[in-house]
């Protein structure tokens, strides 16, 4: 797109924007994605105000960003710019290169920080778990923001690999420094390097930059690529592309948010829950001062404290307790606390207590003043002593001789660290009764911040866990000697944890996390990966139903197109499928499998539970009741939840009777029936236990029941409420179900490649097939495919070439045939040409010849000598006729036995006298050499051509040299010279008609030696190299029947030493007369029967 389109679609997108804050900004529940209850920063203003906005905003930014990366600058214009820019600073192309490239990084880094800072003010305003990436629990307001982070990152990456890519372009090549472009990542890296020391951060909180820093660059050198291969595409490969690009942001943002996370933890911890640990002994006493105050402005306080007419009932007297302790800040905090209403005689009226049980038996209490009387007292409890603050005043009315106690007014506090805010009860009637707090649920905390207390001795005293910290010495002498607050990582178990120690002098408090392990961090990731799939597949979603709304296309379609028309994609796709299906079934099955068995474990630990509580029960309770003549009372219940660390309910016909809580029934917040669940298996299906789940509120959590026998309580039936078992086994099944995903993507992940590769074993072959084939259609019959497997595959391979070989090598026949055709009637052409004048000039030559000598040779010997000249010449234009007829008739073959031996001799014998003393001739015949089955005359001729041919490369003194032998039931001969040789050129040439490298020859020598060895059923090969010689080797079929020893029998001995003959040195022929006077090689006496050549029949190419 051109600028001036760009920037109506830039402005569009800004309009949209606006549009949809104004429809953010409408009236929502203050829990959706549409509030700032969850997330609201101040740093773009009303852009970020809610977890939609947050999204939108992204969305909006990656928009303009792709609007933006969209506009075609012409790079002439670009460069031009750069050097204009560079000459008028003085650069050379070396240093502009530095130059730019640094720029770059530092501005690419700058981009990073900034988006850094982003992450960073995004996680301090928001309640949310920004490192909880699974989709489990479903929170839209998490996942928006989420979704909104890993748009951000990527539009981050985006400008990142713009900037280096522009880098790239406008740096040019340096001049003289060839090897700079591989420096160019150094000098990116450069000024993240000089952050980070300026910084003074540890080089482990550089990494998150560094891996953003890597992925931009990555970008900036695949994205051409990328973007033709995107546009030229196919439609499976444009569907991949936008996934990676998505995917690998998604990833490198990871370390970048659980960085901010992890920091932000760590920070809420050192202000907030540190101080509220170490504070909490005050926080305790201001609560009970302020509480005081609230008390004291109670509207009608004083008629709680009167009994009326009638018996009082049990809810009633707990409601007036209760409303009093609800209206301070005790039930804010929640503290463990408790009221207690009495009356002019000192009579219980009123008491409502959590987690703070007493002995109410016949007690009384008297308050002497009506001003508070605060103090510490140590209230036994069974075998523990609890320290608890005391404040009570009496309730003063106007007398006639001044105020009168109607009544009195006590209030409990005790300090009990299962009180602080951060920490989750274990009991669910605390939970009730806590405000709603986001960072005690799926908050920045989470469940996940534990805390404990130790004495100055080291020992715990306190831990929210099962079992405190393992405090190493060495950790704790630095505190003793130092009294600052400490971080450490202290073990628990098999897991380590990141702890806050921060001391006093009542002892060392200790507030820690857990350490996020290797199997952790890739379980989020995997859970990063879904979501980024997730997320492109809602876009896609999107995409789709607008083209369909608007009347387009889909991409379905013709992604299905692409997919049938692919051996290879659809090849694919079913191992993937097959590989896919499988094992996403297994995990949901393994899933289900074990959170089912994980489920009955905690149910039969929850029965057995519930059956210790019966027999304790039946076996101490009761009867010490029964002693006592004394029923089974909520006392007794709170005993029993001491033994089994589990709040206790009986209830008989279906209504509470007795509890280790009966103030949080009688107050209304829990129902005094019997859950229906329970009544419906024990009454009505006589089951003898069952576990079911409870829902009050928020809370939901696991209730095991049992029938009671207890005399003085028939039809009764005992609850155990067990609110921290749900949470373990929620907490258990999550880890469950983000181990089994990320097993789940390893094994798509393993498979998918295994597919990969399996589909390319098998494709790749019929794909370098089809593609060989093409090139066979058009005619490149020199197409081959190399062999790249042992199996059915490579015998496919193998059959293909053989007939790619075959038909080049027909086509190469085809050509020499015809090339050979077109040659033979040029022969025949020329050879009647030359023929038909040669008579009458032989016929006038020889008449004139013949009248000079019957008139006395007047004109003496010139003219007699100038006739023989003629005569001379017409003979030898003769000769050479009758070799184009030759070559362009094709003899009749007559095989006949040959004695190879005899006929070896026959050619080589009569060059030897000639040519004695220049040229040495080795003839080397082996013993059992067989007779050929071959024409005589045709061999013969084509060996006296090639051993013409090879004295004719020996102008001085050399060596021919021919040997013959058995091979394989066939006669090989070779002849060999030390001429002057051939190079690659003439070589390739050296059978082709009219070829010659002799400046008096035809050409023909060569072509007719090949065609008489073929026609005998033949092979000749020829190799030669400059100034080395020349080489030519005959293969031709032996006699059938033929003996060896007879082949042997005929060979002498003294035919395997080379002899040299005298013989004239100036002839190439032997048995001529006269200088000059070339000799025809000797003749066998048959006469040669000719035919015209038969045109090969070859097959045409395919």
């Amino acid at each position: 797109a051109t600028a001036s389109r760009a920037t109506p679609r830039a402005a569009l997108i800004a309009a949209a924007r606006g549009v949809a804050r104004l429809a953010v900004a409408g009236t929502w529940a203050p829990d959706s994605v549409f509030s700032g209850a969850s997330y609201a920063s101040p740093l773009l203003g009303p852009l970020l105000a809610s977890p939609a906005d947050f999204l939108l905003t992204a969305l909006a930014a990656g928009a303009l960003l792709a609007t933006v990366a969209g506009v075609r600058v012409p790079l002439g214009v670009v460069r031009a710019a750069a050097r204009r820019r560079a000459r008028l600073r003085g650069a050379g192309p070396d240093a502009r290169f530095l130059a730019t490239h640094l720029l770059a990084g530092a501005l690419v880094v700058l981009v990073l920080l900034g988006h850094r800072l982003l992450v960073r003010d995004t996680v301090a305003h928001t309640a949310l778990d920004l490192l909880h990436f699974s989709l489990h629990p479903w929170s839209a307001a998490r996942l928006a923001v989420q979704v909104g982070l890993l748009a951000w990152h990527a539009a981050a990456l985006a400008i990142g690999a713009g900037i280096l890519r522009l880098a790239v372009v406008v740096g040019g090549r340096p001049a003289r420094w060839r090897s700079l472009p591989r420096l160019a990542p150094a000098l990116w890296l450069l000024p993240l390097l000089g952050a980070w020391a300026f910084s003074g951060e540890s080089p482990v909180r550089a990494l998150p930059t560094l891996v953003a820093l890597t992925c931009a660059g990555a970008g900036a050198v695949v994205i051409r690529a990328l973007a033709g291969r995107l546009r030229r595409g196919s439609q499976a490969l444009q569907l991949v592309l936008p996934a990676a690009a998505i995917v690998v942001p998604a990833l490198a943002c990871y370390p970048v948010v659980f960085q901010a996370g992890r920091d932000a933890k760590a920070r809420m911890v050192e202000s907030r829950f540190a101080p509220q640990a170490l504070d909490q002994r005050s926080t305790v006493q201001a609560l009970l001062v302020s509480s005081l105050d609230e008390i004291d402005a109670f509207p009608g306080l004083a008629s709680l404290t009167r009994n009326g007419a009638g018996p009082v009932e049990a809810g009633d007297r707990v409601d007036r307790a209760f409303q009093v302790w609800r209206s301070t800040g005790m039930a804010e905090y929640p503290l463990t606390s408790s009221v207690e209403l009495y009356d002019r005689a000192g009579a219980l009226v009123s008491r409502f207590a959590l987690s703070l049980p007493d002995d109410l038996a016949n007690q009384r209490w008297q308050e002497a003043s009506c001003d508070w009387v605060l103090y510490e007292e140590v209230s036994p409890f069974f075998a523990e002593d609890r320290r608890v603050l005391h404040a009570g005043r009496a309730i003063c009315e106007p007398g006639a001789a001044g105020p009168e106690p109607v009544g009195a007014v006590v209030v409990h506090a005790m300090l009990d660290y299962e009180n602080l805010p951060f920490i989750t009860s274990r009991s669910p009637y605390v939970e009730l009764l806590r405000p709603a707090d986001p960072l005690r649920g799926e908050g920045l905390s989470g469940r996940d911040v534990a805390s404990a207390f130790y004495g100055w001795s080291g020992t715990p005293l306190y831990s929210s866990a099962d079992r405190a910290w393992n405090l190493v010495d060495a950790v704790f002498d630095r505190l003793v000697q130092s009294r600052e607050p400490v971080w450490a990582v202290l073990p628990r178990g098999e897991t380590r944890f990141e702890v806050y120690l921060a001391s006093d002098r009542g002892g060392v408090h200790a507030v820690g996390y857990p350490v996020v392990s290797l199997p952790g961090h890739m379980m989020n990731l995997a859970e990063v990966v879904v979501l980024a799939i997730v997320t492109y597949l809602a876009v896609l979603t999107g995409l789709a139903l607008a083209g369909a709304s608007g009347g387009r296309t889909t991409s379905a379609r013709a992604l299905l197109r692409d997919v049938r028309a692919s051996f290879y994609r659809k090849l694919l796709l079913a191992f993937v499928a097959a590989s896919v299906v499988p094992v996403v079934a297994l995990a949901v099955v393994t899933r289900n499998y074990m959170a089912g068995e994980l489920r009955l474990a905690v149910e039969e630990e929850a029965v057995r539970t519930a059956l210790a509580a019966r027999r304790v029960v039946e076996d101490l309770v009761a009867p010490r009741a029964a002693a006592q003549s004394a029923l089974v009372d909520d006392n007794l219940m709170v005993w029993v939840r001491r033994l089994i660390d589990q709040d206790v309910n009986i209830f008989a016909d279906a209504r509470l009777v007795a509890t280790s809580e009966r103030n949080l029934f009688a107050s209304g917040l829990l129902p005094t029936r019997m859950p229906a669940e329970v009544y419906r298996a024990l009454s009505l299906r006589n089951e003898m236990a069952t576990v079911t789940t409870e829902t009050i509120g928020r809370l939901e959590y696991m209730v095991a029941a049992t029938p009671l026998r207890v005399q003085a309580l028939p039809e009764a039936t005992l609850v155990v409420p067990l609110t921290s078992r749900q949470q373990d086994i929620e907490e258990e099944i999550d880890t469950l179900d983000r181990r089994v995903l990320l097993a789940a993507l390893l094994l798509i992940v393993a498979s998918t490649g295994l597919g990969y590769s399996l589909a390319e074993r098998i494709a790749d072959p019929i794909n370098r097939l089809t593609r060989a084939t093409r090139r066979l259609a058009r005619g490149e019959l020199d197409a081959r495919v190399a062999l790249t497997s042992s199996d059915e595959l490579r015998r496919l391979v193998e059959d293909f070439n053989v007939m790619a070989r075959d038909l080049e090598r027909q086509r190469r026949e085809l050509e020499r045939t015809n090339r050979l055709e077109a040659w033979a009637e040029m022969a025949r052409q020329v050879a009647h040409e030359i023929k038909n004048p040669l008579t009458p000039i032989q016929l006038n030559a020889e008449h004139l010849r013949r009248l000079h000598a019957d008139r006395g040779e007047p004109l003496g010997p010139v003219v007699q000598q100038c006739v023989q000249v003629i005569l001379d010449q017409v003979g030898l234009l003769r000769r050479i006729a009758s070799e184009f007829s030759s070559f362009a008739s094709s003899p009749v073959v007559v095989p006949t036995a040959v004695e190879t031996a005899d006929l070896l001799r026959g050619v080589v014998e009569p060059y030897r006298v000639a040519l004695h003393g220049r040229i040495a001739i080795d003839l080397e015949l082996a013993p059992d050499l067989p007779p050929l089955s071959a024409d005589r005359t045709l061999v013969t001729r084509a060996l006296v051509n090639i051993v013409e041919n090879a004295l004719h490369a020996m102008p001085g003194t050399g060596t021919l040299r021919v040997q013959a032998d058995r091979r394989d039931g066939a006669v090989h001969v070779r002849i060999s010279d030390t001429g002057i040789g051939m190079d690659d050129a003439a070589l390739a040439r050296a059978f082709e008609p009219y070829f010659s490298t002799k400046t008096a020859g035809t050409g023909l020598g060569l072509p007719i030696a090949r065609r008489n060895v073929e026609l005998n059923g033949g092979t000749i090969a020829i190799a030669s190299a400059p100034g080395v010689g020349t080489t030519l080797d005959i293969t031709l079929p032996a006699a059938p029947g033929a003996s060896a020893d007879h082949a042997g029998a005929r060979t002498a001995c003294a035919h395997c030493v080379p002899l040299r003959a005298p013989g004239r040195r100036g002839s190439l022929r032997p048995g001529g007369a006269g200088a000059g006077a070339t000799r025809r090689s000797p003749r066998p006496a048959t006469q040669d029967r000719r035919k015209p050549w038969p045109r090969a029949r070859v097959p045409a190419a395919r």
